[in-house]
């Protein structure tokens, strides 16, 4: 290997020591039990109102300008994603998220954690399972969310 090679790699491997350095430094302070509970209340109420398609408390929950990354890297707004919650052909069992994860940064929350889901599209029963991040900004007194991504787990 030529010595600028080396010297060029050894540089970028120092850079990316440096990198990971500032951002262990940069890790979520300790979120206050009163926030976490309600940040946690507020993904319990998204989950039950997809259930029950209770689209006024998801308006709600959801910013206007809210995007969801699906698993296949595919975006929908808020508005579709809405839609289909809301379509007759589409039926969710009642479902709980796992191992969920709280970090906040000033005004921005994010929710890490996992659930399976089942239901029935057109008739046809459906189970997944999904990990998941979850986007919250707070505005004035109260949360919303305005980004979300589910990646598949294999199933069991």
């Amino acid at each position: 290997m030529c010595c600028t090679t080396l010297r060029g790699s050894l540089t970028a491997l120092g850079l990316l020591c440096l990198a990971a350095t500032a951002i262990q430094a940069q890790e979520a302070p300790p979120v206050p039990e009163t926030l976490r509970k309600q940040l946690l209340e507020i993904e319990q109420a998204w989950d039950d109102a997809i259930v029950a398609k209770d689209l006024s408390v998801l308006q709600r929950i959801m910013a206007p300008g809210f995007t969801f990354i699906d698993a296949d890297g595919s975006i929908t707004e808020r508005q579709a994603l809405l839609d289909g919650i809301a379509s007759p052909k589409l039926a969710i069992d009642p479902f709980f998220t796992r191992d969920v994860q709280v970090r906040v940064y000033g005004a921005t929350a994010v929710l890490t954690g996992w659930f399976e889901q089942t239901g029935t599209y057109e008739g046809k029963r459906f189970r997944v399972r999904q990990r998941y991040t979850d986007v919250y900004v707070r505005q004035d007194t109260s949360w919303v969310a305005v980004s979300a991504h589910a990646s598949n787990l294999a199933t069991t």
